[in-house]
């Protein structure tokens, strides 16, 4: 069951808007707290270390800048 947790979760997380924050629209900022909320619900349900894991590595994946990934990094 959780394997098809974690592969959901990594899917969320493949398609969430890291800077959905600094927009000045409205609903992109709307569509990020969504997804966001989503994916923190499936975090409590998913292993620390598990969900830690997929979230940095696309942290790692989507930002170029060591500084900007630092500031999302989960469990660091």
């Amino acid at each position: 069951m959780e394997r098809c947790e974690a592969s959901e979760f990594a899917r969320l997380v493949r398609q969430h808007d890291l800077t959905f924050a600094f927009t000045d629209d409205h609903r992109v900022w709307l569509a990020g707290q969504d997804s966001l909320t989503k994916i923190m619900m499936m975090r409590g349900k998913l292993d620390e270390d598990v969900a830690n894991a997929i979230w940095n590595a696309e942290v790692d994946r989507k930002l170029a800048s060591e500084e900007a990934r630092e500031r999302f990094y989960w469990g660091e």
